[in-house]
């Protein structure tokens, strides 16, 4: 059992999934939140040669990418830990 001085979120140490689980929701959020910034500072209507379609599939293929990041530190998650569970067995 993992014990902590402060609040749970507050926390950087991990704790079995939860916490590993923890640490990937903040990096996707982090690049979704990253990119709604650059999608507001990019965004064509403020410029004379506006291209949406363009603008649109960037996004799409940035969020796509993003939730395959996190798709792939999962099962890299699970992975590791099957393997070690083997180890120890």
């Amino acid at each position: 059992m993992c014990w902590y001085y402060f609040p749970y979120w507050l926390s950087l140490h991990t704790c079995f999934i939860r916490g590993y689980m923890k640490k990937i929701n903040i990096l996707t959020l982090a690049l979704l939140g990253y990119l709604l910034v650059m999608s507001y500072i990019g965004w064509p209507g403020r410029h004379n040669n506006s291209n949406y379609t363009e603008y649109f599939t960037v996004i799409g293929v940035t969020v796509v990418v993003i939730f395959l990041l996190r798709f792939l530190r999962i099962r890299l998650y699970k992975t590791r830990n099957k393997r070690k569970e083997d180890k120890l067995l």
